[in-house]
């Protein structure tokens, strides 16, 4: 069982996927639980209801950490330092094995595999995964490859949060 984490943004979430049928069989959404919008921190209760469903032997983590802390260096942010292992710990989940993806692979991903689809093109807009804002990728049976993409600063999500802050309102909520 493979087990999906996402976490430290606007939406902590975990998924667990069987591999043997490629089925979802557990997804939760942090702010489900905690009743805080946009809740960017996992919490126990999500991980006590996942092993309901079943128990997970491997974990995909929603991005690469150290490209994502270039990008904020070279852009002038403080960077998020942190170990995924440590993390993983305090769930009881630090013995499992864990694979890092390009944040912007993790969106194609689930946009291709959740749908009924047997091949596609697929656009993904983000503000930013570690530093690519905007990418193109095509999917088949033979998986997903990336076409193209569009790197920081150029980021057509962080102009609509950006338009959206200027019109008063939050971003990621309206």
């Amino acid at each position: 069982m493979l087990l999906g984490i996402n976490c430290f943004n606007h939406d902590a979430s975990i998924c667990l996927v069987n591999q043997s049928s490629n089925n979802v069989v557990f997804a939760a959404h942090a702010e489900r639980y905690s009743r805080v919008k946009n809740d960017s921190v996992l919490n126990h209760a999500m991980f006590e209801d996942m092993l309901q469903y079943g128990t997970p032997t491997e974990i995909c983590w929603f991005e690469k950490p150290m490209l994502r802390n270039l990008r904020q260096i070279w852009s002038g942010e403080r960077p998020n330092f942190y170990s995924i292992k440590n993390l993983l710990k305090k769930y009881n989940l630090g013995n499992l094995p864990v694979h890092t993806i390009e944040h912007h692979r993790a969106h194609a991903a689930h946009g291709f595999y959740t749908s009924d689809m047997t091949s596609a093109s697929i656009l993904v807009i983000d503000a930013i995964g570690e530093w690519t804002t905007t990418s193109i990728w095509t999917a088949d049976k033979d998986g997903i490859k990336k076409q193209w993409s569009r790197n920081y600063p150029h980021s057509m999500g962080l102009f609509y949060s950006a338009i959206t802050a200027a019109l008063g309102f939050k971003s990621n909520e309206e």
